[in-house]
């Protein structure tokens, strides 16, 4: 927001500075820089605010809130800048005009500072190698594609813990020395109706099941598992500490022997359960829930197991596979742990990501082909304008690839940040070749003007977002860290293609209309879409 609010203010000032300092009057120079600089923020806006409200499509609740809150925050960005900023400026220099104070050379810009003159030097790729710089443009393109294609996705609740803390070192120190540190647990809930012989005899199977599973942590012959069996096993077994007769003679009326844990097919399961809930009633609680009606509707496995993050799919596999006996009773299973929802966490991410970034692009390209069309009749510009955002995003997560930057929940809102920040970059540019275009008697004038008038303002933005961000890096906390720097490259990035690539695409763009016998665009028509301000 602090970025986009910058990059507002600074358009608009530019523009102003720009007309003001060639002998315009306050209020009008503050008028033209609102008409033309306001139409190309109201696209900006209206683009970026969709790119973000996409997350509402998003399944992770913490996202959807993100797309609206910063959606939110755009919309009132745009509305301050454009009026709060414009007001303070013509208050304070209309005073300065009446007192004689105003020094109208101290507000040019363009090509008499530094910055707009090294941006418009930059036009010369556009002039002379519009062509070899878009092939350039394609080939980083396919190996950002490349790049983002095998880009990792990973999460751990440890990178948030600050890589000064003690707590990381030991933590890590017990997970590669103690089989998953503080000890890893798998739950396997089962709803349904638990007290049935098929559902009790389906639990005795799977958890002889579980003591072939990769991953879970053996006691004895047992898998070291709390359930309704265990249970059962430890209050009737005499030679048990916690030894129950009363659970023994209910386990014995069962039909269970001193070699089989399973029950009879006509087996009175719920009075074996009533026995464990008399006998140790907050452990058969930990196992056993009754509802409402009495009926014992869900039990749950609490396993011991040590697959950490990296094996916690394939555990969740095996586990599913073990108890199947439990599910050809007619009694449903899910099994979870944090490993586990990590990578639900990670998956739904990167689906989402990727449905929300088309979506974005879909709606974005709609908008400006709709709009470009519409207003000067050259609908191919909004897909010009689109394009160099697609190059951006395939080079950013092409980076993180080769960084060894993985993809996970902080991360993962660099494609919404680089439609974000990218559209309203290469919008600028596009509105502001329209003007100097008309103004101009051939595309290369028109594009170097557009480059040292609106790049400047644009690599002024650039730079302060990049700062900002860019502090992020020294973070003590690895997600923030690797967000800062990724975000401040993605910037830069957004920048170049603005800067470099979309240039030459116009400039293209503009010599086939006229190899063609066309003219690029009508006068009147850009006049119009400008407010009728230079006519």
């Amino acid at each position: 927001l602090i970025g986009l609010g910058v990059d507002y203010s600074i358009h608009v000032t530019s523009r102003y500075r720009e007309d003001a300092s060639g002998g315009d009057p306050v209020p009008t120079a503050i008028t033209v820089a609102i008409r033309t600089v306001g139409v190309a923020l109201v696209l900006a806006t209206i683009t970026t605010a969709i790119g973000f409200l996409t997350n509402l499509l998003n399944d992770i609740p913490a996202l959807r809130e993100f797309g609206v809150l910063a959606a939110i925050g755009i919309v009132a960005s745009f509305f301050i800048m454009l009026t709060f900023v414009p007001a303070v400026r013509l208050l304070l220099d209309t005073r300065g005009d009446r007192r004689g104070t105003l020094d109208r050379d101290a507000l040019k810009g363009g090509d008499a500072r530094l910055l707009p003159r090294l941006a418009g030097k930059t036009s010369w790729l556009a002039k002379h190698a519009a062509v070899p710089t878009l092939v350039v443009a394609l080939l980083l393109g396919v190996l950002g594609a490349v790049g983002t294609s095998r880009l990792e996705a990973s999460f751990s609740f440890i990178d948030f813990v600050p890589v000064t803390s003690p707590y990381r070192v030991t933590f890590e120190t017990l997970l590669d020395e103690y089989d998953g540190g503080f000890g890893e647990e798998t739950q396997v809930l089962l709803e349904g109706d638990v007290a049935t012989p098929a559902a009790y005899n389906g639990m005795v199977d799977s958890t002889a099941n579980l003591s072939s599973v990769d991953n879970v942590v053996q006691f004895g012959e047992f898998p070291a598992a709390e359930s309704p069996v265990s249970l059962v096993l430890q209050l009737a077994n005499p030679d048990s500490a916690s030894f129950d007769p009363a659970v023994a003679q209910a386990a014995g009326a069962a039909g269970m022997t001193a070699t089989s844990l399973k029950v009879s097919d006509t087996a009175d399961v719920e009075a074996l359960y009533g026995a464990l809930f008399t006998a140790d009633p907050t452990a058969a609680a930990a196992v056993l829930h009754v509802d409402d009606g009495g009926a014992y509707s869900s039990a749950l496995f609490v396993v011991q197991t040590q697959a950490g993050e990296a094996e916690a799919g394939q555990l969740q596999d095996d586990m599913e596979v073990a108890f199947e006996p439990v599910e050809a009773a007619g009694v449903t299973t899910v099994v979870t742990s944090t490993a586990i929802i990590s990578e639900v966490i990670i998956n739904t991410l990167q689906t989402s990501q990727l449905s929300s970034l088309l979506y974005t692009l879909i709606a974005v390209l709609i908008l400006l082909v709709g709009y470009y069309w519409y207003e000067v009749r050259r609908p191919m510009l909004g897909a010009i304008t689109t394009v160099p955002v697609v190059l951006v995003v395939l080079l950013s997560f092409g980076i993180m690839w080769a960084a060894g930057i993985p993809f996970g929940p902080i991360t993962a809102t660099v494609a919404a940040l680089a439609v974000g920040i990218g559209i309203p970059y290469m919008v600028h540019v596009t509105h502001r070749y329209e003007e100097d275009r008309i103004r101009n008697d051939n595309e290369n004038d028109a594009i170097e003007s557009t480059l040292t008038h609106t790049g400047g303002a644009l690599a002024g933005s650039a730079m302060t977002t990049i700062f900002g961000f860019g502090i992020l890096m020294t973070s003590t906390t690895i997600p923030f860290r690797q967000f800062g720097l990724v975000t401040a490259y993605t910037i830069l990035l957004s920048l170049l293609a603005a800067m470099l690539v979309l240039p030459s695409m116009l400039v293209v763009w503009d010599r086939w209309h006229r190899n063609r016998g066309e003219a690029t665009l009508d006068a009147e028509l850009v006049e119009k879409s400008l407010g009728e301000t230079h006519a």
